[in-house]
């Protein structure tokens, strides 16, 4: 971390060697003028030791997304904006629709691209036989005839749960498991359907059975495309790191 004179973090980033990369900001001559800017305006330099190289690159871009340095270029992509939602109309169908992310109102699943959402729905509707209208996909209102066509809601309703449910299936919940900081504790990372969730260390001698007991226990993280991605990336290459849980 590069702090300015009021302690406020004006750069993010990670290194194995975080010495000879401090170094190496400092030692280029002829550096650009953004560059020369921005050497001018560190007072401090600190650091947190990951216990590999992943748990870096987690941190880098939560701790980017989270400070918005100034002098970071990359990664400062808005967080998730968009999120599947579900809800009961005053008729009782069970309705589907991509919006901007509630506060106070969980997502099934979440996005950071509108267009991301949408092709998710738009195959929901044509695997389950959804109502592309009862799924706002199709803006334009009900005709009289239409709505004399309309299943009943239990009916309806009865695949939109099918298509959730399938939605759920599909989404992975598994933990990462690592070695520690010292020798006698463990790094876990939790992805739970399909989302980062967080991570923290663990005393090796704890044991995990459920999915409950381990979020007890971990920091809470915010969630982005370029942290799943690299999670997926690792246990596909080591899969013998990944921890899985059932789901519910």
């Amino acid at each position: 971390y590069f702090h300015n004179s009021k302690g406020k973090v004006i750069y993010v980033g990670k290194a194995l060697n975080i010495k000879k990369r401090v170094s190496s900001h400092f030692t280029h001559n002829g550096a650009a003028g953004k560059r020369q800017h921005f050497l001018r305006h560190v007072y401090k330099v600190t650091s947190t030791v990951c216990a590999n190289e992943l748990q870096a690159l987690v941190l880098e871009s939560t701790e980017i997304r989270r400070l918005w340095p100034r002098y970071n270029d990359s990664q400062k992509q808005p967080v998730q904006q968009y999120g599947l939602y579900s809800y009961e109309d005053n008729r009782g169908y069970l309705r589907l629709a991509i919006d901007k992310k509630k506060k106070n109102y969980p997502a099934l699943y979440q996005f950071n691209l509108l267009h991301e959402g949408l092709v998710l729905l738009k195959n929901m509707i044509e695997e389950f036989d959804l109502n592309s209208k009862l799924c706002h996909l199709d803006k334009t209102a009900f005709s009289e005839k239409e709505i004399g066509f309309l299943e009943t809601p239990a009916r309806y309703n009865r695949k939109v749960k099918r298509a959730l449910e399938a939605l759920e299936k599909q989404l992975p919940t598994f933990a990462v498991v690592e070695e520690g900081l010292t020798g006698n504790e463990r790094l876990y990372m939790l992805i739970e359907k399909g989302s980062f969730w967080g991570m923290g260390y663990l005393e090796e001698t704890c044991k995990v059975e459920k999915l409950s007991e381990l979020k007890e226990k971990l920091t809470p993280y915010a969630d982005n495309d370029f942290i799943r991605n690299s999670i997926y990336a690792y246990v596909s290459a080591n899969p013998q790191k990944k921890l899985a849980f059932e789901q519910g």
